[in-house]
């Protein structure tokens, strides 16, 4: 008995032994790998396959040369073998089916890149947050961007700058009782405010820029100043927590030339 087999992907024809079992096989037409129990095949008894291959030898062209006349043999012996026509609903290899080792696909690398690139922008996103009072102190105006993206996200002991966020009552520091007439003078002239500063967000404030009128009866602005937090009595670094309240004592540097009716104190965000 011989055994026929027929490459999937050129569908040259093949004859070997009826014991072959090669579990891989190369075609040496078209150089495709595949799987041999992908690739049809047929046994036949040696004698019918000799006078089938006889038959067909005698109808080529002597000319031809002999891996030629060989070919042309195997393809008429294809069409007239009835067991190939009854099974050419068969799976079928691809040619570039490569069955000796399995190679990762190009998707597969593709995802893996992906992932690679997502963890990695992860990790650069996480030290950016963790790390955002080294990056502040470097370029602080990235702070409107912080304190959009840790609304949100975990950003550990951030701060926030939004003046919106305190409510601010001020009255004019009267004179004790008891006080010398130098004394009620000096504090007339040069008049103390304090600020009651509350922090009504959720979120922990820093101290904001304060921004202090004096008005006189008419709502006139006789005197105005603008304070940094180290001008009436903070060091700059402070926060306050959210519903805190903190009590500043702001003064007016220049005398007034008379009496003030009422303060006026705004917060004013950092620029």
């Amino acid at each position: 008995m011989a055994k026929v087999l027929r490459c999937p992907a050129c569908g040259a024809l093949w004859r070997v032994k009826d014991d072959f079992a090669e579990p891989v096989l190369r075609c040496t037409e078209c150089q495709a790998i595949f799987s041999a129990d992908k690739m049809e095949s047929v046994i036949v008894p040696d004698e019918k396959l000799d006078a089938r291959l006889n038959s067909s030898t005698a109808t080529v062209n002597p000319t031809v040369a002999p891996a030629k006349t060989g070919e042309a043999t195997m393809s008429a012996l294809a069409g007239s073998l009835s067991e190939f026509e009854s099974r050419a609903t068969s799976a079928v290899a691809t040619p570039t089916e490569d069955v000796t080792q399995e190679k990762p696909s190009t998707s597969h690398l593709v995802l893996w890149t992906l992932s690679a690139l997502v963890i990695l922008a992860g990790m650069g996103a996480g030290g950016l947050l963790y790390g955002h009072q080294t990056v502040l102190k470097t370029l602080p105006q990235l702070r409107p961007v912080y304190e959009k993206v840790c609304t949100s996200l975990p950003c550990p002991n951030f701060v926030w700058q939004d003046a919106s966020a305190f409510k601010v009552v001020a009255d004019i520091e009267m004179p004790l009782e008891g006080a010398s007439p130098d004394e009620i003078e000096t504090a007339r002239r040069f008049p103390t405010v304090i600020a009651t500063l509350n922090n009504r967000s959720e979120r922990p404030q820093s101290l904001p820029i304060l921004e202090l009128k004096l008005l006189d009866l008419s709502g006139a602005v006789m005197a105005q100043r603008v304070l940094e937090p180290v001008d009436y009595g903070f060091t700059g670094n402070d926060i306050v927590p959210p519903g805190t309240s903190i009590t500043a004592r702001l003064r007016i540097k220049e005398p007034l030339p008379y009496d003030a009716a009422r303060a006026v104190v705004t917060p004013i965000s950092p620029l």
